[in-house]
């Protein structure tokens, strides 16, 4: 309540209690009373008016919601398996898997998640790669999309690591190499020995 209210409602509860004062009929002392729990009643409600406008008191700020979800992120590893790949995030969701939100933050990806209005349960996460392969071993990214329940969104791009733990994917780089020796060996030999013959 500003100073201007407090002075306006200080005057008329004193012009009313001087009234009173000087009052000897009970039906005045009955008017007097009913007139002023009206003006009580109606300072009041015209503070709780105030205290809002003026000190932002009983603001809602979730009605309307404006406010985007925040993401605290990390690095990402994923590990490829004996076929070259992971795409397990592609399988997020699905029966008797981790959502994408708690696969995420077992990745490291996520660190944390916050609204100021909805949990992270009501939260929709979406990324633009979910599954991984030989050709990201140098490194790639993903981006996540976090759109809170009033399509409030906030988009972030993640380093991700990948590994190849169980070396498949220079397997067949490895085979053609040895191929390669082998048959430079086999003409090696097969010169000499015609050499050989040629000068006996």
């Amino acid at each position: 309540m500003n100073t201007q209210n407090r002075a306006e409602i200080a005057c008329r509860l004193v012009a009313l209690l001087s009234v009173f004062a000087v009052s000897t009929s009970p039906a005045s002392a009955n008017e007097l009373a009913e007139e002023g729990f009206s003006l009580l009643n109606h300072s009041l409600m015209h503070y709780a008016q105030s205290k809002t406008v003026y000190e932002g008191e009983g603001v809602d700020d979730c009605h309307p919601d404006l406010t985007p979800p925040v993401l605290e992120y990390g690095e990402m590893t994923i590990v490829l398996n004996q076929s070259g790949t992971n795409n397990s995030l592609c399988l997020a969701g699905g029966d008797q898997q981790l959502s994408l939100f708690e696969m995420l933050y077992n990745y490291g990806a996520i660190l944390n998640l916050y609204d100021n209005c909805d949990a992270y349960s009501l939260l929709d996460i979406e990324i633009d790669q979910c599954s991984f392969d030989c050709d990201d071993l140098d490194g790639t990214s993903i981006g996540i999309t976090v759109t809170d329940t009033s399509n409030n969104s906030s988009h972030w791009t993640i380093d991700v690591k990948v590994k190849d733990s169980f070396k498949v994917c220079h397997q067949g780089e490895d085979e053609g190499e040895g191929e390669g020796e082998d048959e430079g060996e086999g003409e090696g030999e097969g010169e000499s020995e015609g050499e050989g013959e040629d000068e006996g």
